[in-house]
């Protein structure tokens, strides 16, 4: 059932590293939370493997936003990879803005 009440369920593709946003998405798991069949978990050993090419596929293959979970900036596991993978949700950001795809409802808050 959709909160919007027009019946849009957004399609969501998340990205997270295995040290925050798994964790805590494993953790809710063990709790018996459950989070929306909409939106679909990606784990990747570090933030700072987002790629361009991982977020623009996203969109390609129909989601309607992406979300980048990460530790906050300084706190990451591998030292910097969550700093790399801001530039790098940054970077998609520009593309996509240049691009003739519409970037409606970029945000980028690592």
């Amino acid at each position: 059932m959709s909160n919007y009440g027009n019946g849009f369920e957004p399609e969501i593709t998340a990205f997270g590293c295995v040290y925050c946003g798994y964790m805590a998405a494993d953790t809710a798991g063990t709790l018996g939370w459950e989070y929306p069949a909409n939106v679909k978990y990606v784990k990747l050993p570090c933030t700072g493997k987002v790629d361009i090419r991982y977020i623009l596929a996203a969109f390609e293959q129909g989601a309607d936003g992406v979300y980048v979970v990460a530790r906050s900036l300084g706190n990451c596991h591998h030292v910097k990879g969550n700093a790399r993978g801001r530039a790098r949700v940054e970077r998609a950001k520009r593309f996509s803005t240049k691009s003739a795809s519409a970037a409606n409802g970029w945000t980028c808050s690592l």
